[in-house]
């Protein structure tokens, strides 16, 4: 098993969380546009969406670690599917 490069791992990490930051300062006070509508029973309150998107960008940032180190994936592959997440990163 190939040890983890720390520097690498928290880059990966790190990108997500800023692109998720900046698109949270960008979008405004959307916390308080969603109490503001009709909210079904089972809805989660507010407090609950950043934890969890902050939770799913470290995942995203883990797993573009694991594509960039892993020494048995295919090279053209391993291109392609760090642009495609990159890609969806910068767009959303």
């Amino acid at each position: 098993m190939k040890p983890i490069n720390l520097k690498r791992l928290i880059i990966a990490v790190v990108i997500p969380l800023a692109v998720g930051g900046l698109s949270a300062l960008l979008s405004g006070n959307i916390s308080g546009k969603y109490t503001d509508f009709a909210q079904p029973p089972l809805s989660p309150p507010a407090i609950v969406f950043p934890i969890v998107w902050t939770i799913l960008y470290t995942l995203m940032g883990i797993a573009s670690y694991l594509v960039y180190e892993d020494p048995t994936a295919n090279r053209v592959k391993k291109r392609d599917a760090l642009l495609y997440y990159g890609l969806q990163l910068f767009v959303n």
